[in-house]
């Protein structure tokens, strides 16, 4: 009878011997599940903050109106417009740099240095804010919310869009949008002049008077250097 009792208490003690082992191990599985867990949580919070980061801007390649919204910010307002006159853009691109290669390829050996130098500037300046202004967003109209005073707002029915009338904006049947700040339409920018690129165009203007006082001054002193040249080169021969 007691070596059956002492079976049991014998059994009884590796049970109670085991059993504090087992609840130990699994509070540590649990301690690491919840670190895994946690480790986990910030690898994905770090993750979304990286896709947010990434995914400021949105490519889009969608038609509004005339227009064709390429890309567009968080907010969706468009950053990357190209307006309905595209050829105007490319015959203007190609009159300005065959004038640029006529001269520097023709007369290359005859042009100064202190004429080459600015005229390659001034080249890829005006390359350079052209493009920015045939492919940047003008100022085109978002809708608005109304909440009250709805003496200060305008509806555009084609547009489907309110708008501020402070913001002097107008509906340009070329781009088929409303555009804040309206000033005019300009078909070889290919796009309307307003709010986001007035600026720039008085500025293509500006570099566009410099190219040809430049040209003309800059080919009639090579013109001359070549003609001498060329005298030279018949007294040589003689």
């Amino acid at each position: 009878m007691n070596d059956n009792l002492y079976n049991n208490n014998s059994e009884f003690t590796k049970i109670s011997d085991n059993k504090p082992h087992e609840i130990i191990k699994n509070k540590k599985d649990e301690e690491n599940n919840l670190l895994l867990n946690k480790s986990n949580k910030t690898e994905k919070i770090e993750e979304t903050k990286i896709k947010t980061y990434t995914k400021r801007f949105n490519y889009l390649c969608k038609k509004k109106g005339n227009t064709y919204i390429i890309l567009v910010d968080k907010n969706n307002t468009p950053i990357i417009t190209i307006g309905p006159d595209k050829i105007f853009f490319i015959i203007f691109i190609l009159f300005i740099s065959g004038g640029f290669l006529f001269l520097f390829i023709g007369y290359y050996q005859y042009i100064p240095l202190y004429l080459f130098i600015p005229g390659i500037i001034i080249y890829f300046s005006f390359i350079f804010t052209y493009t920015s202004l045939f492919i940047t967003n003008p100022g085109f109209a978002k809708n608005i919310n109304i909440k009250n005073n709805y003496e200060e707002y305008l509806y555009c029915n084609i547009c489907n869009i309110h708008v501020k009338k402070k913001s002097k904006t107008v509906h340009c049947t070329k781009c088929g949008l409303c555009v804040e700040e309206f000033n005019h339409h300009c078909d070889w920018i290919g796009k309307c002049i307003a709010k986001n690129n007035l600026y720039r165009f008085y500025f293509i203007i500006f570099l566009i008077i410099v190219i040809i006082l430049y040209y003309t001054g800059t080919f009639i002193i090579s013109h001359e250097n070549w003609f001498e040249h060329q005298k030279y080169l018949k007294k040589f021969k003689k």
